[in-house]
């Protein structure tokens, strides 16, 4: 099923990605990663707005956040499910009724991710329940962001019974754990050094003697060849 128009999929191999991911997590997000985690969660009518939230990932790194507001009716039983992918780059976030469609009123509503940008997203005014399938939304009804899913107002008609959103981690995150990561190696580099010359002062200037020597043979081997 292809994405309605606006931010959606991003290069063939993201839709691809989002595609074989989405055919398994859309009907059955129990299957849809390694380890999910799936919250049940009462989606409350009466007009106020309503905001239910999970984190999923290393350190709780990625966060999917649900926000609405819906009228007529009484409590529904929803569940959210997260996961991520084996290397940690992608994470999944499905909300949804289990029981399929859902008979309240919504007056608005917007799934957030926060620690990733969304690359798909979709939402659905019936979810598959049984032999039904899943019933879309029509594009004009929503619209999606680099973070968030969301009604578009004016156009939306109240229905909503699911969203699924497959999102990457943002390169910001990416730079500040690779900066991490390199502030501990750096650490333990300084720490051997430490104790190296701590516990082994001689041998480590020796070392250090034969390294000079080694680069000023290589130095003087390389002029020797360019002459």
């Amino acid at each position: 099923m292809a994405a309605p128009s606006g931010r959606r999929n991003r290069g063939d191999g993201a839709s691809l990605w989002a595609a074989l991911l989405l055919a398994a997590v859309a009907l059955r997000p129990a299957e849809a990663v390694s380890e999910p985690t799936t919250v049940a969660f009462d989606v409350r009518p009466g007009g106020v707005v309503h905001t239910f939230s999970q984190n999923v990932g290393p350190g709780d790194k990625y966060t999917c956040v649900f926000t609405y507001a819906s009228q007529g009716g009484t409590n529904e039983k929803w569940q959210m499910s997260l996961g991520t992918s084996e290397d940690q780059q992608h994470f999944t976030c499905t909300i949804w009724r289990p029981q399929g469609k859902s008979y309240l009123y919504f007056t608005q509503f917007k799934a957030e991710v926060r620690g990733a940008e969304i690359e798909y997203g979709m939402a659905y005014s019936k979810a598959a329940f049984e032999k039904e399938s899943d019933v879309p939304l029509k594009n004009e009804e929503f619209e999606v962001t680099k973070t968030a899913v969301s009604h578009r107002p004016g156009a939306f008609k109240a229905e909503l019974s699911k969203l699924v959103i497959v999102a990457k981690v943002s390169r910001k995150i990416n730079r500040k754990i690779s900066s991490g990561e390199d502030l501990k190696r750096k650490r333990k580099e300084n720490l051997f050094e430490e104790v190296m010359m701590g516990n082994f002062p001689t041998l480590a200037k020796e070392a250090d003697i034969q390294c000079q020597e080694v680069l000023s043979l290589k130095e003087a081997h390389t002029k020797t060849h360019n002459n």
